[in-house]
């Protein structure tokens, strides 16, 4: 086993405690000899005043204008020479520093699959240490919108669909990227739960409106956001691109200054989203304390600046008050100096533990990985018990490690599925890669240049994105691949700012129709003897896309082959890829026959996300489905690794004996992967999003409504109000494919004695909540307690169930704990519709105790009464078991979800 990729499972666990408190030593050295609280404190709000008392009208405006960012950063705020305060700079985003090469860690998704708040802290706290290291001031993370839509772009970026997770784990990872002086910002505030139509299809026309009640807002949309002010004191907001009920998020009072600013107390500073400003006074006035990018982006997206002289010339003439822009510049000026970043200082001299952000990210993507299915025990796979395993899917050596898009980090390494599993096995098991995807990868060998004689493309690169003069060198490319490594291992380019042009001479294997696919993250085109056969217009901010074209061919005829490429951004994503379809070659019969001949398969099934753009269905794209199929047929011993960033449908899942959801895993995916098909990891993760069987099974997309998502005239309904994710499958009582919270194990867990104290409750009282939780298998795991509450007596309408606590514990085989969580009135409140306010009624609540919401294994009653001595009162003499406790057997499942 490589100790480079595969670190063996006594290193793998790394050390979180230490890890934190290594954090908390380095935050105090970088930030000049005091902590993110110290500093903080010692920059006072006297110096924060005296600074405003000296600024210009001109200076002020300046402070909180964006203005044009270096190449690397993603924001930029002006220094101010003259008072001595520091630039700031600000980098997205939640799945690593997407600033040159760095740790890619695993997509949110997977993170928030381990329910793990300590986990999620030291993923946040590994980051900073990235920003510090980059001299970085401000981390566009973590993003808390709700999954409302299973095909939801960004999905990816988000902790699921459920409230109390989403607030949790964001709280975690807040404290994570703080705890090294770094100012985390909360996005994107807020029900920015759709890509399409966002911030509008171009400035000219609205961006979409989600139209929503204020009871969804206050309990599913908004929680989050709050838990992130109250507990997590985030230093940033975000205002999202569109708009809610009808005013944009950047100027919404009654979201911005009314509910975030004087209802929660937020005192940090409301950014806006990258050119979802839409006004000048209206912003100004009603919460928005800065404009991003600002005026002068490096990048031309045709977003317009509000701010900067336009909003000067506001002030002047009276439409905004001067006190407006002192207040804004108070609350950014405040939290530079909370966090040390106030006064003029030199960059840190720091460097990063590679090996330790290397384990953190491997830890993340195997502990949020899920095992929805197992039957037959098929995983893990006993390297004695293996001769030979094939590995098939499209291009089964890598992983989508992210999504596309503002996420996309430009990993400083990364290990795929082919390297994990042969660095694991070593010479012990014969690994077969297949390539089973309806186009296979261009064979170079039939490509050479008709000067030179050369074998593969000649690539003439240009020093700018429109092939202006002359090249600035040209060289032979023996591959059907470019990546950001490929560019800048060419003097004179960068892998934001070039065009290529590769030419040669390709002689037709076959003759007959042939399909040209080519991936491109920005404009590219092939041309066969001068005619274009593929025009792609490239990915979505960050991302690739793929198209196909087709050509009629014969067999040794030689074809004069020129593909276009422009560069205009640096991507993990390929710049271009180009693949071929034959007529004579089937995919699915060599994966087969691979399937066939091997003790056991995995089947790499991969699915796209991208901010931008949602999906257009739940499937998996071009020939999986019908992949999975065919080598679960040929072999029984198949496990189907689902590389997604969300939801997919699942039409061979009866067929297949063992799913594993790896999401998007980071750049150590495939040391991931190894670890858990091999049992040197237990998975553990728990779903933190409904899968459906069906698109359908979701209320936004009702196929008879005019009115589902994602919307009309730029209007998108959110009729089926709080009922989102396992909310609305419980209430309608559809069956899931796999429900919220699921997640299977190489191990087992028994639920025993399920107590509570005191067995009722009032306003400003706990309850204790506990239960027994035994490991009854024969390995090590990590079990996910999960705390529904039922309103057994609701005066309004309320979904069956409703998450309130979870908390992992790990067990070694036949090890038995006591888990205790805390349940107050106010996890069982609600927003009432009529009375505007947040209200828990006096009655009776079911706490459903269970492995998932349809998996209920104890269940207690705790009663809410008006007044706090009554409580008392009722909890004396009382077992603290509650009421209806189950008993002591481990597999009751009575109470279970509906």
């Amino acid at each position: 086993m490589s100790e480079e990729n595969t670190d063996t499972a006594d290193e793998t666990e790394l050390d979180r405690r230490s890890f934190l408190r290594g954090s908390a030593a380095s935050a105090a050295a970088l930030t000049f000899g005091l902590s993110a609280t110290e500093t903080g404190a010692a920059q006072t709000s006297d110096r924060v005043e005296s600074l405003i008392d000296e600024m210009t009208l001109e200076e002020k405006v300046a402070q909180v204008t964006g203005q044009d960012a270096f190449l690397e950063d993603t924001g930029y705020l002006p220094p101010n020479e003259r008072l001595g305060i520091d630039e700031v700079r600000m980098s997205d985003g939640p799945l690593g520093l997407r600033r040159g090469q760095q740790t890619a860690f695993p997509a949110t998704i997977s993170a928030a699959s381990t329910f793990d708040q300590r986990l999620v802290e030291t993923e946040g706290t590994a980051i900073a240490r990235e920003a510090v290291a980059n001299n970085q001031d401000v981390h566009l993370a973590p993003a808390l919108n709700i999954v409302r839509v299973p095909q939801l772009g960004r999905a990816f970026e988000y902790f699921g669909e459920d409230p109390a997770v989403t607030g949790e784990l964001a709280t975690a990872f807040i404290d994570g990227i703080q705890s090294e002086g770094i100012i985390a910002t909360a996005k994107h505030y807020v029900a920015n739960n759709q890509e399409t139509n966002r911030g509008g299809p171009s400035q000219d026309l609205p961006g979409v409106s989600a139209e929503v009640s204020e009871r969804a807002l206050r309990e599913i949309y908004l929680p989050g956001f709050r838990q992130a002010v109250e507990d997590g004191d985030v230093g940033a907001i975000m205002a999202a691109y569109n708009r809610i009920n009808g005013t944009y998020a950047t100027e919404h009072a009654k979201l911005l200054d009314e509910i975030l600013k004087e209802e929660w107390g937020f005192d940090g500073l409301v950014m806006s989203d990258w050119g979802a400003v839409h006004s000048t006074v209206a912003s100004a006035n009603n919460g928005l304390d800065v404009e991003t990018p600002g005026e002068n982006p490096a990048f031309d997206l045709n977003w317009p600046a509000y701010w900067g002289d336009d909003l000067l010339e506001a002030v002047n003439d009276g439409y905004v008050n001067e006190a407006e822009i002192d207040d804004k510049v108070r609350r950014l000026l405040g939290q530079l100096a909370r966090f040390g970043r106030l006064e003029t200082r030199d960059a840190p001299d720091v460097s990063v533990d590679r090996r330790a952000q290397r384990r953190v990210a491997r830890d993340v993507a195997e502990r949020g990985a899920v095992l929805l299915k197992n039957e037959g025990d098929v995983l893990p796979f006993e390297t004695d018990e293996l001769d030979e395993l094939a590995v098939i899917g499209q291009t089964p050596s890598r992983f989508r490690i992210g999504g596309g898009g503002s996420s996309d980090v430009v990993p400083e390494r990364r290990v795929g599925p082919l390297e994990g599993i042969e660095s694991f096995v070593g010479d012990d098991v014969t690994v077969t890669p297949v390539e089973a995807s309806e186009h296979q990868p261009l064979d170079v060998s039939t490509v050479a240049h008709p000067e030179t004689g050369d074998s593969g493309f000649r690539a003439a690169y240009f020093d700018n994105t429109s092939f202006d003069g002359e090249p600035v060198t040209t060289r032979s490319m023996r591959s059907n691949s470019l990546f950001s490594e490929d560019i800048e291992a060419v003097s004179g380019v960068e892998p934001s700012e070039f065009s290529a042009r590769l030419t040669g001479e390709w002689t037709a294997p076959v003759s007959g129709t042939v399909s040209f696919e080519v991936a491109s993250s920005s404009a590219s085109r092939l041309l066969i003897d001068g005619e274009q056969v593929v025009e792609n217009q490239g990915g979505t901010l960050g991302g690739s896309a793929s198209t196909t074209g087709d050509v009629s061919v014969e067999d040794g005829e030689a074809y004069d082959v020129t593909i276009e490429v422009a560069g205009t951004q640096y991507t993990d994503e390929p710049y271009l890829r180009v693949r071929i379809a034959r007529p004579d070659e089937n995919p699915l019969d060599l994966a087969t026959e691979a399937a066939a001949s091997a003790d056991g398969a995995v089947v790499i099934a991969k699915g796209s996300s991208e901010e931008g753009e949602d999906r257009e269905d739940l499937r998996l794209g071009g020939n999986q489905n019908e992949l999975v199929e065919a080598v679960a047929e040929a072999n029984d011993a198949t496990a189907v690794v689902l590389n997604t960033g969300g939801p997919v449908v699942m039409p061979w899942v009866d067929a297949v004996p063992t799913v594993l959801q790896m999401w998007f895993p980071g750049q150590e995916g495939g040391g991931a992967l190894a670890n858990l098909l091999f049992g040197d990891a237990n998975p553990a993760g728990r779903l933190p999003v409904t899968f459906g069987a069906d698109l359908y099974d979701y209320p936004a997309n009702e196929p008879d409504s005019d009115r589902r998502f994602p919307g009309e005239n730029n209007h998108v309904y959110y009729d089926e109000g709080i009922y989102v994710g396992y909310r609305h499958f419980d209430d309608e009582a559809i069956e899931p494919l796999f429900p919220f919270g699921a997640g299977e194990s190489y191990t087992s867990f028994a639920y025993r004695r399920a107590t509570l104290s005191p067995g009722a409750v009032g306003d400003g009282q706990t309850a204790s909540l506990s239960v027994d939780v035994a490991n009854t298998g024969d390995v090590a795991g990590t079990e996910t307690v999960q705390v529904y509450a039922r309103d057994v007596q609701a005066s309004v309408d309320r979904p069956p169930k409703e998450l309130v606590a979870f908390q992992t514990v790990s067990l070694d085989p036949g090890e038995r704990t006591t888990v205790s969580l805390e349940v107050t009135p106010d996890d069982l409140a609600f927003f009432h519709p009529d009375d505007e306010a947040w209200v828990t009624e006096p009655g009776r609540f079911e706490l459903l105790v269970g492995h998932s919401s349809r998996d209920i294994r104890q269940t207690v009653t705790l009663n809410v009464i008006d007044r706090p001595d009554v409580a008392n009162s009722a909890s004396n003499g009382r077992s603290g078991n509650g009421s209806g406790a189950n008993g002591d057997d481990g597999n009751d499942r009575g109470g279970a979800g509906n």
